[in-house]
């Protein structure tokens, strides 16, 4: 495979990772809503904990650094309580 169809392809996984975090982003929104209706905290951290050990377990079958993929979902996790509070104030 060429230099330019890896990058092709690369940037058709950017499009799909741009997407699939406007989908996560459109569910957080909704959460939001439910937990404001509920009175409940945005932050879990338990919950995160649950999502951060399955994403790494699920890296780590897939042969990716599984501390890296935590990473980039602490990232996303912020974003979201970010998204969360916008939503809730």
């Amino acid at each position: 495979m060429s230099l330019d169809e890896l990058r092709d392809e690369i940037e058709e996984i950017d499009r799909e990772i741009v997407e699939s975090i406007a989908r996560r982003t459109y569910v957080v929104e909704s959460i939001a809503e439910v937990k404001k209706e509920r009175g409940m905290e945005i932050h879990d951290p338990k919950r995160e904990e649950v999502v951060l050990d399955r994403v790494a377990e699920r890296a780590e079958s897939l042969d990716v650094d599984p501390e890296d993929v935590r990473e980039v979902f602490e990232l996303l996790m912020d974003i979201s309580k970010k998204e969360q509070r916008r939503h809730t104030d």
